[in-house]
């Protein structure tokens, strides 16, 4: 089964993680999170840390790494909704778009 990496500093995890197909979870100094996803190539927790370089406190990553985007679009929406049924409130603005092949519920 897929697990979440612990709270890794965010330079670490932009380092071991960054370039890497899977979902992440920044976690940002006021209590707040943004959920995402990431491909081969893009870095998206180096463009969170350089968007927001005194606020990122911590990142987990899905440790299995994996590499079907239609599964990393549910993951994405699963942890959004794990979130805020915990109380955490997010940064993510909108839903995340879903690839037009994903057959996805939201």
């Amino acid at each position: 089964m897929a697990r979440w990496s612990e709270h890794t500093h965010p330079e670490v995890a932009s380092s071991v993680y960054g370039r890497i197909p899977g979902n992440y979870v920044v976690w940002f100094t006021d209590g707040t999170a943004y959920v995402g996803r990431q491909s081969a190539t893009t870095n998206r927790i180096r463009a969170a840390i350089n968007r927001h370089p005194r606020e990122v406190h911590a990142v987990q990553f899905m440790a299995d790494r994996e590499d079907r985007e239609c599964r990393r679009v549910e993951r994405e929406h699963n942890k959004m909704i794990a979130l805020l049924q915990a109380g955490v409130p997010l940064r993510n603005k909108v839903r995340a778009a879903v690839p037009s092949h994903c057959e996805v519920e939201w």
